[in-house]
């Protein structure tokens, strides 16, 4: 690329070609909605624009092919992200948006691995990114109307931890296993909280 970074519309024309037409327009939808996000909180609106859209650019891999696409870059994996490939996308996504699209910005490329499962040390660009994920237009679950408006109402730790706390309970509903990413993200908003 000569050091030129690629357009918006270049990534959305190579996204497309990529991905199948729904998750096309789930990006699109979590781009819009991060930029909102990003203006109301104050975050990065440039930075928050490019890493909602290519958020799920590791999802151009089929699951069953997402560990052994994250293998051969030497992403590390745990016995969580093992037993449900389909959390890999967002690590391998990091490395895809950067093969792919030039991306080489930190904050970027920390908010794209960060969007799935969320982690330490969460940047306001990585919870703009994991909440327009989480809510953007095409979302429909119980709560996402009550999530939207506390996005837009609430302090960003707030409706952040509001997230958290739905993606545990519906986790545990599953019976299934919760990534320690989550609990972190969810006990340092929590601990930051109590030192106030």
């Amino acid at each position: 690329m000569g050091g030129i970074p690629m357009q918006i519309d270049e990534m959305k024309e190579i996204l497309a070609s990529r991905l199948k037409p729904k998750r096309f327009l789930h990006s699109l939808g979590v781009m819009e909605c991060a930029i909102k996000l990003a203006q109301h909180f104050d975050a990065d609106v440039e930075k928050a624009k490019i890493a909602a859209l290519l958020h799920d650019c590791g999802r151009a891999y089929p699951t069953e092919c997402l560990i052994e696409e994250a293998e051969k870059r030497g992403i590390a994996l745990n016995a969580v992200e093992r037993h449900l490939p389909i959390l890999v996308h967002a690590p391998l996504g990091a490395y895809i948006a950067k093969e792919v699209y030039g991306i080489d910005d930190p904050e970027i490329l920390h908010s794209i691995a960060r969007h799935t499962v969320g982690g330490p040390n969460m940047t306001k660009l990585d919870k703009v990114v994991y909440l327009a994920d989480l809510i953007e237009v095409h979302r429909s679950f119980p709560g996402v109307e009550r999530l939207r408006e506390l996005a837009f109402s609430v302090e960003l730790d707030e409706v952040m931890l509001r997230a958290l706390d739905h993606s545990i309970s519906f986790i545990i509903t599953k019976e299934d296993v919760i990534h320690p990413d989550t609990l972190i993200a969810r006990n340092e908003i929590i601990l930051k909280r109590a030192e106030k």
